[in-house]
């Protein structure tokens, strides 16, 4: 059985390889508790789901879809050809 947030942790660590300084955001991921989830797989209108199947109520907003949510139909199908 896979340990709780295994992938987040192999993630973090990849990224403390990659990224100078770690993950980086709209504040310092680093700082952020090791239980609290960097990775997130998709968003649904206010849901989001991290790299490890867990399912969360973004509170965050993301900072971005605040107005409409996560793949909302109406931008998933529009045409940005």
């Amino acid at each position: 059985m896979p340990l709780p947030n295994q992938q987040d942790i192999l993630l973090r660590q990849r990224a403390e390889r990659v990224v100078p300084g770690g993950m980086w955001g709209h504040l310092h991921a680093g700082r952020l508790p090791s239980g609290y989830p960097q990775f997130f797989a998709r968003g649904e209108g206010g849901i989001v789901w991290d790299v490890d199947g867990n399912r969360y109520v973004d509170f965050m907003c993301s900072w971005g879809p605040v107005v409409l949510g996560h793949a909302h139909p109406e931008v998933e199908e529009a045409d940005i050809a």
